[in-house]
């Protein structure tokens, strides 16, 4: 029988930020100055700085669009003339910044010749002086050195990450298209965006915290337009918080599970941990067993599916132990994801505080160590090292949940490998996305990883890699008949066909 998968897709997120392509991504320290001096704008720079904007020495370089008739281009004869690190960081932040590959060893500026611009750093061109013929392309190309100022280095930043309901919807949309059988949804809070204009009404920068925040008036738009042009999505929503510890207990977590008009429809799946959620560098939430009860309840009351999303050791232990019988309460099979690769912290400080995560950080930092080697031995061994931590785990939630469906997703770089690892350990499913990743794999650029231009993007290369490895990779129909105990009938024609 061909083994069968899914995909999930998690397009926002509560961590990642969006960088908008057209925004300076540089202010001369003179231009801060200008706008310092204007009414109510005393402090600007401080409020760059705070909103991920760092110092900038003179001697960057920079690129204003349109630029002329080879400003749009960095070609592979470019990188081919600097030493590979320094190609792979140019390749990372111009990324970053906007920059697609053309498919040929180059990259492009894409957003079209009415505007855009780029900078790199005075540490990167004093990497380029070694080579003055790749500096002197850049200059013909247009890009000019700039002076001191300030930059926006656009660590954590995707040019790609929706943000407004509507590109939520979007990305949504284009995440089932490409393959996915699950959309993981998050809303961020843009209501504090600022913009600040230069004289000519032009963007100088946009100050925004983009928070996560449960945001029901969101979901009242992105749920049930979703639904409309795709009505056969299942849908997951993330009640997972930032903020102080008043926000664990709040119901707000669980106010976009409702019905939506004009269909009556529930979000199919809601994120369920049962234990405390603790990041080692710092935030989480706790999930209280009062509060978790009242989660099943509505969860029960609404026919939401639980999908217990196993950040570290603890929640296990609670979902195959002291919580097993509540999830199964809620539906079978009950569904798991492995938060694999992500940091996080058990105890307390009266009785010690201690590592609780699915993989050793030491382990995870040497597979990610393997897996940028770039050559074959060490993504096996990556590999190898990843499953080995994570078969106990597995092993675990097999034994108490034996018809469970368990998902896998992987962090930054290693989700290139989050096909691999799943089959291996016999998984059902993989969840992908900006939410996890901002990088995908692309072995004609120097270093073999850019920016993915989407989630979508690493949806359609999943299902590839999927489908290459022999699994049938199933589609949102079908999942539902999986989960929908009222689709008997077409679960036994899935499974007989499966």
């Amino acid at each position: 029988m061909k083994k069968a998968m899914f995909i999930v897709a998690a397009p926002v997120g509560a961590v990642p930020k969006r960088l908008y392509a057209f925004d300076p991504k540089f202010l001369a320290d003179q231009t801060i100055l200008s706008i310092e001096n204007r009414p109510n704008m005393k402090g600007f720079r401080l409020r760059l700085i705070k909103h991920g904007w760092e110092e900038a020495e003179q001697g960057g370089v920079g690129i204003q669009f349109p630029s002329g008739p080879t400003g749009t281009e960095i070609s592979r004869n470019f990188f081919a003339l600097l030493p590979d690190p320094t190609s792979r960081s140019l390749v990372s932040l111009l990324s970053t910044q906007g920059w697609q590959s053309d498919g040929a060893g180059g990259i492009n500026w894409i957003w079209g010749r009415e505007g855009g611009s780029s900078y790199l750093p005075r540490r990167l061109v004093l990497e380029m002086e070694a080579v003055p013929a790749a500096l002197d392309m850049l200059k013909d190309a247009g890009w000019e050195v700039q002076p001191a100022g300030c930059w926006l280095p656009g660590k954590g930043y995707s040019p790609y990450l929706p943000i407004t309901p509507q590109e939520i919807i979007q990305e949504t949309l284009a995440c089932f298209g490409a393959g996915a059988a699950v959309v993981h949804l998050h809303t961020r809070d843009a209501s504090d965006e600022e913009i600040v204009r230069f004289r000519d009404g032009a963007v100088a920068a946009r100050l925004c915290r983009q928070d996560n925040l449960i945001d029901e008036n969101q979901y009242d738009q992105i749920v049930p337009a979703v639904i409309s042009k795709f009505p056969e999505a299942i849908l997951n929503i993330s009640t997972s918080v930032r903020g102080k510890g008043s926000d664990f207990d709040s119901p707000l977590r669980r106010a976009p599970l409702k019905r939506y008009e004009p269909t009556r429809r529930v979000p199919e799946i809601a994120s369920f941990s049962p234990g405390a959620v603790r990041f080692k560098a710092g935030g989480g939430y706790e999930n209280r067993d009062d509060f978790l009860r009242e989660q099943v309840n509505h969860f029960e009351a609404l026919g939401v599916r639980p999908e217990v999303e196993v950040f570290n050791k603890t929640i296990l232990n609670n979902a195959v132990g002291a919580y097993a019988q509540t999830l199964r309460s809620c539906g079978e099979p009950v569904l798991f994801m492995l938060v694999a690769g992500v940091d996080q912290v058990g105890g307390d400080e009266v009785q010690g505080l201690h590592d609780d995560s699915l993989i050793k950080p030491a382990v995870r930092d040497h597979a990610a160590k393997c897996l940028a080697s770039g050559d074959a031995q060490g993504t096996n061994w990556a590999k190898v090292l990843l499953v080995d931590e994570l078969r106990p785990v597995v092993s675990a939630i097999r034994q108490t949940h034996p018809e469970s469906l368990i998902s896998l997703l992987l962090p930054g770089p290693l989700q290139a490998l989050v096909a691999d690892i799943a089959i291996a350990l016999d998984l059902d499913g993989v969840r992908v996305g900006l939410e996890d990743a901002l990088t995908v794999p692309d072995a004609t650029l120097p270093g073999g990883v850019r920016k993915s231009i989407g989630s979508q993007e690493q949806v359609r290369r999943t299902y590839r890699l999927l489908q290459d490895r022999g699994v049938r990779v199933m589609n949102a129909k079908q999942l539902r008949a999986l989960l929908d105990p009222s689709e008997l009938p077409a679960k036994q024609m899935l499974v007989a066909h499966l």
